[in-house]
Protein backbone atom coordinates (compact mmCIF):
# COMPACT_ATOMS: atom_id res chain seq x y z
CA UNK A 1 0.00 0.00 0.00
CA UNK A 2 1.63 3.44 -0.86
CA UNK A 3 1.58 6.46 1.27
CA UNK A 4 2.66 8.45 -1.29
CA UNK A 5 0.01 7.98 -4.60
CA UNK A 6 -3.14 8.92 -3.94
CA UNK A 7 -3.89 8.98 -7.60
CA UNK A 8 -3.93 4.86 -7.77
CA UNK A 9 -6.19 3.60 -9.48
CA UNK A 10 -7.28 -0.24 -10.54
CA UNK A 11 -6.76 0.86 -14.39
CA UNK A 12 -3.50 -0.10 -14.98
CA UNK A 13 -3.22 1.86 -17.95
CA UNK A 14 -1.51 4.61 -16.57
CA UNK A 15 -3.33 7.03 -18.56
CA UNK A 16 -3.54 10.64 -16.38
CA UNK A 17 -7.24 12.81 -16.51
CA UNK A 18 -7.45 14.69 -19.35
CA UNK A 19 -5.73 17.98 -19.09
CA UNK A 20 -2.55 16.05 -17.45
CA UNK A 21 0.77 16.63 -19.35
CA UNK A 22 1.46 13.04 -18.18
CA UNK A 23 0.00 9.73 -16.62
CA UNK A 24 -0.49 9.80 -13.34
CA UNK A 25 -0.33 6.27 -11.29
CA UNK A 26 0.16 4.43 -8.59
CA UNK A 27 -0.01 1.43 -5.83
CA UNK A 28 -3.75 1.10 -4.18
CA UNK A 29 -4.44 -1.96 -2.30
CA UNK A 30 -6.66 -4.15 -4.54
CA UNK A 31 -3.10 -6.77 -4.23
CA UNK A 32 -2.29 -6.32 -0.69
CA UNK A 33 -1.37 -9.32 1.31
CA UNK A 34 -4.56 -10.84 3.57
CA UNK A 35 -2.83 -14.06 14.63
CA UNK A 36 -2.45 -22.46 33.20
CA UNK A 37 -3.31 -24.50 35.02
CA UNK A 38 -1.58 -23.78 38.23
CA UNK A 39 1.21 -26.05 38.66
CA UNK A 40 1.84 -25.77 42.22
CA UNK A 41 5.18 -27.92 43.25
CA UNK A 42 5.49 -28.65 46.56
CA UNK A 43 9.24 -30.35 47.25
CA UNK A 44 9.69 -31.89 50.99
CA UNK A 45 13.12 -32.30 51.34
CA UNK A 46 14.29 -35.57 52.65
CA UNK A 47 10.72 -36.79 52.95
CA UNK A 48 9.51 -39.76 54.93
CA UNK A 49 12.84 -41.73 55.23
CA UNK A 50 11.73 -45.36 56.39
CA UNK A 51 14.68 -45.46 59.15
CA UNK A 52 14.17 -43.06 61.72
CA UNK A 53 17.38 -42.93 63.79
CA UNK A 54 16.18 -42.67 67.15
CA UNK A 55 18.29 -43.17 69.93
CA UNK A 56 17.02 -42.03 73.26
CA UNK A 57 17.46 -42.96 76.60
CA UNK A 58 18.18 -46.85 76.56
CA UNK A 59 18.22 -48.58 79.78
CA UNK A 60 20.37 -51.92 79.44
CA UNK A 61 18.09 -54.27 81.68
CA UNK A 62 20.56 -57.14 83.01
CA UNK A 63 19.81 -59.52 85.78
CA UNK A 64 22.48 -59.27 88.07
CA UNK A 65 23.04 -62.92 89.82
CA UNK A 66 24.70 -61.95 93.01
CA UNK A 67 22.48 -59.09 94.23
CA UNK A 68 18.19 -59.29 92.54
CA UNK A 69 17.11 -57.71 95.26
CA UNK A 70 18.49 -54.46 94.53
CA UNK A 71 17.80 -52.13 91.81
CA UNK A 72 19.37 -49.66 90.38
CA UNK A 73 18.24 -46.02 89.79
CA UNK A 74 15.84 -44.93 87.04
CA UNK A 75 17.01 -43.22 84.66
CA UNK A 76 14.61 -41.04 82.25
CA UNK A 77 15.65 -39.28 78.93
CA UNK A 78 14.97 -35.72 79.06
CA UNK A 79 17.68 -34.44 76.11
CA UNK A 80 17.18 -31.80 73.87
CA UNK A 81 18.35 -31.49 70.66
CA UNK A 82 22.64 -31.82 70.39
CA UNK A 83 22.67 -31.76 74.69
CA UNK A 84 23.16 -34.82 76.35
CA UNK A 85 20.43 -35.64 78.73
CA UNK A 86 21.36 -34.44 82.44
CA UNK A 87 21.18 -37.34 85.12
CA UNK A 88 18.37 -37.20 87.86
CA UNK A 89 19.43 -36.18 90.63
CA UNK A 90 19.05 -39.13 92.73
CA UNK A 91 21.75 -40.95 90.18
CA UNK A 92 24.99 -42.21 91.42
CA UNK A 93 27.33 -39.75 90.34
CA UNK A 94 30.26 -42.19 91.36
CA UNK A 95 28.43 -44.01 88.04
CA UNK A 96 30.18 -43.70 84.49
CA UNK A 97 28.09 -42.87 82.07
CA UNK A 98 29.35 -44.55 78.63
CA UNK A 99 27.84 -42.34 75.37
CA UNK A 100 26.35 -44.48 72.78
CA UNK A 101 27.28 -43.29 69.13
CA UNK A 102 24.04 -42.96 66.79
CA UNK A 103 24.37 -41.77 63.29
CA UNK A 104 22.82 -38.43 62.14
CA UNK A 105 19.51 -38.95 61.00
CA UNK A 106 18.92 -38.64 56.94
CA UNK A 107 15.72 -37.08 57.70
CA UNK A 108 13.75 -35.09 60.35
CA UNK A 109 12.96 -37.31 63.30
CA UNK A 110 10.30 -36.94 66.48
CA UNK A 111 12.38 -38.38 69.17
CA UNK A 112 9.96 -38.98 72.64
CA UNK A 113 11.59 -39.69 75.93
CA UNK A 114 11.13 -43.47 77.37
CA UNK A 115 10.71 -44.71 80.67
CA UNK A 116 12.81 -47.90 81.26
CA UNK A 117 11.93 -50.26 84.16
CA UNK A 118 13.93 -50.65 86.89
CA UNK A 119 17.16 -52.57 86.70
CA UNK A 120 19.86 -54.02 89.18
CA UNK A 121 22.62 -52.39 86.75
CA UNK A 122 25.55 -51.03 88.09
CA UNK A 123 25.86 -48.42 85.81
CA UNK A 124 22.92 -46.74 83.74
CA UNK A 125 23.50 -45.42 80.32
CA UNK A 126 22.20 -42.37 78.86
CA UNK A 127 22.45 -42.12 74.89
CA UNK A 128 23.38 -38.74 73.70
CA UNK A 129 20.74 -36.50 72.14
CA UNK A 130 19.47 -37.42 68.24
CA UNK A 131 20.88 -35.16 65.43
CA UNK A 132 17.82 -33.95 63.63
CA UNK A 133 18.08 -32.55 60.14
CA UNK A 134 16.08 -29.26 59.27
CA UNK A 135 13.40 -30.32 56.59
CA UNK A 136 13.90 -28.55 53.45
CA UNK A 137 11.68 -25.36 52.70
CA UNK A 138 8.86 -26.04 50.81
CA UNK A 139 9.13 -24.77 47.43
CA UNK A 140 5.68 -23.06 45.72
CA UNK A 141 5.66 -21.97 41.82
CA UNK A 142 3.82 -18.77 41.55
CA UNK A 143 2.09 -19.12 38.43
CA UNK A 144 2.87 -17.18 35.57
CA UNK A 145 0.30 -14.73 34.76
CA UNK A 146 -0.51 -13.92 31.02
CA UNK A 147 -1.65 -10.67 30.16
CA UNK A 148 -5.09 -10.40 28.55
CA UNK A 149 -4.50 -9.69 24.48
CA UNK A 150 -6.25 -6.51 23.88
CA UNK A 151 -9.33 -6.98 21.31
CA UNK A 152 -9.09 -4.34 18.96
CA UNK A 153 -12.74 -2.32 18.61
CA UNK A 154 -14.88 -2.46 15.76
CA UNK A 155 -16.00 0.53 14.36
CA UNK A 156 -18.76 0.23 11.53
CA UNK A 157 -18.99 3.12 9.03
CA UNK A 158 -21.64 2.90 6.30
CA UNK A 159 -20.47 4.47 2.58
CA UNK A 160 -24.21 5.20 1.79
CA UNK A 161 -25.01 6.87 -1.77
CA UNK A 162 -28.74 7.04 -1.05
CA UNK A 163 -28.11 10.11 1.25
CA UNK A 164 -26.49 13.31 0.41
CA UNK A 165 -23.17 13.86 2.30
CA UNK A 166 -21.28 17.34 2.52
CA UNK A 167 -19.35 18.63 -0.01
CA UNK A 168 -15.40 18.39 0.75
CA UNK A 169 -13.33 21.92 1.06
CA UNK A 170 -10.57 21.57 2.06
CA UNK A 171 -8.50 25.18 3.10
CA UNK A 172 -6.01 25.89 0.22
CA UNK A 173 -2.51 26.13 0.28
CA UNK A 174 -1.02 26.17 -2.89
CA UNK A 175 -1.92 26.43 -6.68
CA UNK A 176 0.75 24.88 -8.71
CA UNK A 177 0.98 23.31 -12.64
CA UNK A 178 -0.49 19.48 -13.14
CA UNK A 179 1.67 16.84 -12.18
CA UNK A 180 2.19 14.39 -9.89
CA UNK A 181 1.55 15.05 -5.82
CA UNK A 182 2.63 13.56 -2.90
CA UNK A 183 3.89 14.07 0.57
CA UNK A 184 7.40 12.93 2.03
CA UNK A 185 8.14 10.82 4.73
CA UNK A 186 9.36 13.99 6.42
CA UNK A 187 6.12 15.88 5.67
CA UNK A 188 6.94 18.04 2.33
CA UNK A 189 4.98 18.39 -0.03
CA UNK A 190 6.37 17.64 -3.61
CA UNK A 191 5.26 18.10 -7.20
CA UNK A 192 6.54 15.88 -10.28
CA UNK A 193 5.33 17.57 -12.95
CA UNK A 194 6.12 17.15 -16.79
CA UNK A 195 9.68 19.08 -17.04
CA UNK A 196 10.14 19.66 -13.30
CA UNK A 197 10.17 19.23 -9.33
CA UNK A 198 9.31 20.93 -7.04
CA UNK A 199 9.29 20.99 -2.95
CA UNK A 200 6.51 22.83 -0.99
CA UNK A 201 6.54 23.90 2.09
CA UNK A 202 3.00 21.84 3.45
CA UNK A 203 1.66 24.89 5.61
CA UNK A 204 2.17 28.16 3.51
CA UNK A 205 2.64 26.15 0.11
CA UNK A 206 5.94 28.43 -0.62
CA UNK A 207 8.14 26.87 -3.33
CA UNK A 208 11.17 25.07 -1.33
CA UNK A 209 13.39 24.02 -4.42
CA UNK A 210 13.08 23.29 -7.38
CA UNK A 211 14.48 20.66 -9.86
CA UNK A 212 14.57 20.23 -13.61
CA UNK A 213 14.54 17.13 -15.68
CA UNK A 214 13.73 16.07 -19.13
CA UNK A 215 9.96 15.83 -20.17
CA UNK A 216 8.65 12.62 -20.55
CA UNK A 217 4.94 12.22 -22.06
CA UNK A 218 5.03 8.79 -21.06
CA UNK A 219 5.76 8.99 -17.25
CA UNK A 220 4.21 7.43 -14.73
CA UNK A 221 5.16 8.47 -11.13
CA UNK A 222 5.04 5.93 -8.30
CA UNK A 223 5.94 7.59 -5.13
CA UNK A 224 9.33 9.08 -3.39
CA UNK A 225 11.58 7.16 -1.16
CA UNK A 226 14.11 7.88 0.67
CA UNK A 227 16.83 10.62 0.05
CA UNK A 228 13.87 12.05 -1.98
CA UNK A 229 14.34 9.74 -4.99
CA UNK A 230 11.41 8.83 -7.28
CA UNK A 231 10.43 6.40 -8.65
CA UNK A 232 8.60 6.18 -11.75
CA UNK A 233 7.53 4.13 -15.15
CA UNK A 234 8.81 4.85 -18.30
CA UNK A 235 7.32 3.39 -21.89
CA UNK A 236 8.09 5.11 -24.79
CA UNK A 237 6.08 3.56 -27.63
CA UNK A 238 6.80 0.36 -28.77
CA UNK A 239 8.99 -0.35 -26.02
CA UNK A 240 9.18 -2.37 -23.17
CA UNK A 241 7.93 -0.85 -19.46
CA UNK A 242 11.10 0.40 -17.54
CA UNK A 243 11.05 1.46 -13.98
CA UNK A 244 13.51 4.28 -13.65
CA UNK A 245 14.74 5.87 -10.22
CA UNK A 246 14.92 9.61 -10.14
CA UNK A 247 17.27 11.55 -7.83
CA UNK A 248 18.54 15.63 -7.18
CA UNK A 249 21.90 16.38 -8.62
CA UNK A 250 22.29 19.94 -8.30
CA UNK A 251 19.47 21.76 -9.73
CA UNK A 252 18.08 18.64 -11.75
CA UNK A 253 16.85 15.35 -11.30
CA UNK A 254 18.42 12.67 -13.12
CA UNK A 255 18.39 8.70 -13.74
CA UNK A 256 21.01 6.83 -11.40
CA UNK A 257 19.41 3.15 -11.96
CA UNK A 258 16.82 1.51 -14.10
CA UNK A 259 15.36 -1.96 -14.37
CA UNK A 260 12.81 -3.62 -16.76
CA UNK A 261 9.36 -5.08 -15.97
CA UNK A 262 6.41 -5.54 -16.89
CA UNK A 263 2.38 -4.74 -15.85
CA UNK A 264 -0.08 -7.41 -13.33
CA UNK A 265 -3.28 -7.09 -12.03
CA UNK A 266 -1.36 -4.86 -9.77
CA UNK A 267 0.23 -1.64 -10.47
CA UNK A 268 4.14 -1.64 -9.04
CA UNK A 269 3.82 -0.42 -5.20
CA UNK A 270 6.94 1.43 -3.19
CA UNK A 271 7.10 -0.46 0.31
CA UNK A 272 9.40 -0.41 3.10
CA UNK A 273 12.21 -1.61 1.22
CA UNK A 274 11.52 -0.44 -2.49
CA UNK A 275 9.90 -1.17 -5.43
CA UNK A 276 7.66 -4.81 -5.72
CA UNK A 277 7.04 -5.78 -9.44
CA UNK A 278 6.66 -8.11 -11.52
CA UNK A 279 9.80 -9.20 -13.66
CA UNK A 280 9.60 -9.62 -17.54
CA UNK A 281 9.26 -13.39 -16.96
CA UNK A 282 6.02 -12.95 -14.65
CA UNK A 283 7.43 -13.65 -11.74
CA UNK A 284 7.34 -11.37 -8.39
CA UNK A 285 10.32 -9.07 -8.30
CA UNK A 286 11.66 -6.50 -6.18
CA UNK A 287 13.53 -2.99 -7.04
CA UNK A 288 15.69 -2.16 -3.73
CA UNK A 289 15.57 1.57 -2.65
CA UNK A 290 18.55 3.42 -3.90
CA UNK A 291 20.54 6.70 -2.45
CA UNK A 292 21.41 9.72 -4.79
CA UNK A 293 24.18 7.73 -7.01
CA UNK A 294 21.79 4.98 -7.69
CA UNK A 295 23.43 2.55 -5.24
CA UNK A 296 21.29 0.21 -3.14
CA UNK A 297 20.66 1.51 0.26
CA UNK A 298 19.49 0.01 3.46
CA UNK A 299 17.15 3.14 4.38
CA UNK A 300 13.59 2.35 4.63
CA UNK A 301 10.49 3.91 4.51
CA UNK A 302 8.06 3.72 7.97
CA UNK A 303 4.55 2.45 6.68
CA UNK A 304 1.85 1.53 8.91
CA UNK A 305 1.11 -2.16 9.53
CA UNK A 306 -2.25 -3.11 7.90
CA UNK A 307 -4.35 -6.64 7.55
CA UNK A 308 -7.52 -6.90 5.57
CA UNK A 309 -10.37 -9.56 7.09
CA UNK A 310 -12.51 -11.54 5.47
CA UNK A 311 -15.55 -9.70 4.03
CA UNK A 312 -18.27 -9.74 1.28
CA UNK A 313 -16.98 -7.33 -1.75
CA UNK A 314 -19.33 -4.63 -0.74
CA UNK A 315 -17.53 -4.45 2.58
CA UNK A 316 -13.88 -3.36 3.42
CA UNK A 317 -12.81 -4.56 6.68
CA UNK A 318 -9.33 -3.82 8.11
CA UNK A 319 -7.31 -3.45 11.07
CA UNK A 320 -4.51 -0.93 11.94
CA UNK A 321 -2.60 -0.54 15.41
CA UNK A 322 -5.74 2.02 16.15
CA UNK A 323 -8.38 -0.56 15.69
CA UNK A 324 -10.70 -2.26 13.22
CA UNK A 325 -12.88 -0.60 10.56
CA UNK A 326 -16.27 -2.13 9.09
CA UNK A 327 -17.04 0.07 6.26
CA UNK A 328 -20.31 -0.94 4.29
CA UNK A 329 -21.04 0.33 0.70
CA UNK A 330 -24.79 1.17 -0.09
CA UNK A 331 -25.06 1.90 -4.21
CA UNK A 332 -28.33 2.51 -5.17
CA UNK A 333 -30.70 1.11 -7.30
CA UNK A 334 -29.31 2.56 -10.85
CA UNK A 335 -25.67 1.98 -10.14
CA UNK A 336 -23.74 0.35 -12.66
CA UNK A 337 -22.72 -2.84 -11.52
CA UNK A 338 -18.56 -3.69 -11.96
CA UNK A 339 -18.10 -7.26 -11.08
CA UNK A 340 -14.38 -6.59 -10.22
CA UNK A 341 -15.34 -3.88 -7.33
CA UNK A 342 -13.44 -4.72 -4.44
CA UNK A 343 -14.37 -1.80 -1.40
CA UNK A 344 -11.24 -1.60 -0.55
CA UNK A 345 -9.21 -0.98 -3.57
CA UNK A 346 -8.67 2.57 -3.22
CA UNK A 347 -8.02 2.62 0.63
CA UNK A 348 -5.12 4.26 1.77
CA UNK A 349 -3.84 4.49 5.21
CA UNK A 350 -1.43 7.04 5.75
CA UNK A 351 1.15 8.47 8.88
CA UNK A 352 -0.65 7.98 12.11
CA UNK A 353 -2.54 5.33 11.12
CA UNK A 354 -4.94 7.71 9.30
CA UNK A 355 -7.20 5.90 6.40
CA UNK A 356 -8.82 7.41 3.69
CA UNK A 357 -11.26 5.25 1.07
CA UNK A 358 -12.30 6.79 -2.54
CA UNK A 359 -15.43 5.15 -3.65
CA UNK A 360 -17.08 6.27 -6.84
CA UNK A 361 -20.45 5.45 -7.77
CA UNK A 362 -20.74 4.71 -11.49
CA UNK A 363 -24.55 5.48 -12.86
CA UNK A 364 -26.01 3.65 -15.62
CA UNK A 365 -26.59 7.30 -16.62
CA UNK A 366 -25.86 10.61 -15.16
CA UNK A 367 -22.54 11.65 -13.27
CA UNK A 368 -20.34 9.57 -11.18
CA UNK A 369 -20.90 9.93 -7.99
CA UNK A 370 -17.50 9.92 -6.02
CA UNK A 371 -17.41 10.07 -2.17
CA UNK A 372 -14.23 10.44 0.12
CA UNK A 373 -14.57 8.51 4.02
CA UNK A 374 -12.04 9.31 6.28
CA UNK A 375 -11.47 6.33 8.38
CA UNK A 376 -10.40 7.73 11.73
CA UNK A 377 -12.60 7.72 14.86
CA UNK A 378 -16.08 7.07 14.16
CA UNK A 379 -15.43 8.36 10.52
CA UNK A 380 -17.28 11.14 8.49
CA UNK A 381 -18.19 10.93 4.24
CA UNK A 382 -17.84 13.79 2.15
CA UNK A 383 -18.89 14.16 -1.64
CA UNK A 384 -15.77 14.74 -3.35
CA UNK A 385 -16.59 17.79 -4.91
CA UNK A 386 -13.65 17.38 -7.40
CA UNK A 387 -11.11 16.78 -4.56
CA UNK A 388 -9.03 13.58 -4.62
CA UNK A 389 -6.63 12.40 -1.82
CA UNK A 390 -3.15 13.36 -2.23
CA UNK A 391 -1.90 11.81 1.31
CA UNK A 392 -1.23 13.13 4.88
CA UNK A 393 1.59 14.32 6.52
CA UNK A 394 1.06 14.80 10.61
CA UNK A 395 -2.43 15.83 11.55
CA UNK A 396 -3.24 17.40 7.79
CA UNK A 397 -4.55 15.52 5.07
CA UNK A 398 -3.72 16.72 1.69
CA UNK A 399 -6.26 16.64 -1.57
CA UNK A 400 -5.67 17.67 -5.17
CA UNK A 401 -8.34 19.50 -7.45
CA UNK A 402 -7.97 19.70 -11.21
CA UNK A 403 -8.82 23.69 -12.58
CA UNK A 404 -8.90 22.54 -15.71
CA UNK A 405 -6.48 25.24 -17.07
CA UNK A 406 -3.69 22.95 -16.64
CA UNK A 407 -3.13 23.61 -13.30
CA UNK A 408 -4.01 22.02 -9.74
CA UNK A 409 -4.98 23.62 -6.63
CA UNK A 410 -3.56 21.66 -3.08
CA UNK A 411 -6.05 21.90 -0.19
CA UNK A 412 -5.96 20.91 3.09
CA UNK A 413 -8.10 20.06 6.44
CA UNK A 414 -7.35 18.17 9.75
CA UNK A 415 -7.18 14.55 10.11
Amino acid sequence: MNLLDPHQSSDTSGLSPAGDSFRIAGPGTSGANRRRTTRRIVQVGAACAAAVAVVGAILIVRDDSSDKGSQGPVVVDTSTEQVAAAQPADADPSLPTTPISAAPAATQSTTAPSTSPKASLPAPTTAPATTVAPAAPTTEVTPETTAPVATPSVTDVVVDFNADAAALQPAAVATIASGFVGVTADGRLFVAGSDSVVFLDATSGAETARFAWAANSTRTVFGIGPDDVLYVNEQPDDQPSTLIAYAPAGDQYVEVARTAHVWGDVNPELDETGVALIDITGAPSHFDYVDATGTATAKTLALPAVSFNESPLDVCDFTTAAGQWRVTVTFPPTHFADETFYACQDLEIGTDDVAVLTTADYQTEGETDTRITIVSGAGITYRSNGWRYAGNGGSHLYFTHDNGDGTLAIGTIAA
